[in-house]
């Protein structure tokens, strides 16, 4: 699988539809007749669905992206992480040893990140339908 498909997979989708699949559950519960509606529109659902995933995924990763930025900062003075990194792809032909290994590493560090960003949406979320689910078991109307 390309390094770019699996990074989109891992770093946007994956934590996107994480955060959000909860709450579409949540909102689908509150929304009156919302199987109605959906079985009329069905692909334009799914469609916003999967947008809306995207668009939480890539606001996932612009704040895991800015983490990063100021963690990389804090290292580079201490420890010239970028002339280090510089100096070992000069010395090295086109693709460097381990430039895949290297690759997919911070792809699945990226994905780590935004599962952190992502995780707690999706345990709100859980947590608010489990709550709705719960009051009316015990408060019935």
């Amino acid at each position: 699988m390309p390094i770019t498909l699996t990074r989109s997979l891992l770093v946007i989708l994956l934590p996107g539809f994480v955060a959000l699949a909860p709450w579409a559950f949540w909102f689908a519960s509150k929304v009156p007749k919302f199987d109605q509606i959906y079985k009329t529109y069905d692909i334009l659902a799914n469609a916003m669905l999967v947008g809306l995933a995207i668009l939480i995924g890539c606001i996932i990763e612009i704040i895991v992206t800015h983490f990063e930025a100021r963690w990389d900062k804090q290292r580079d003075s201490e420890f010239s992480v970028h002339a280090n990194w510089y100096d070992y792809l000069a010395s090295h032909p086109p693709e460097p040893i381990g430039f895949r290994y290297i690759s997919r590493r911070a792809t699945t560090l990226y994905f780590e990140l935004a599962m952190v960003i992502a995780s707690p949406f999706a345990l709100t979320g859980l947590a608010a339908a489990y709550y709705e689910n719960f009051n009316s078991a015990l408060y019935p109307q």
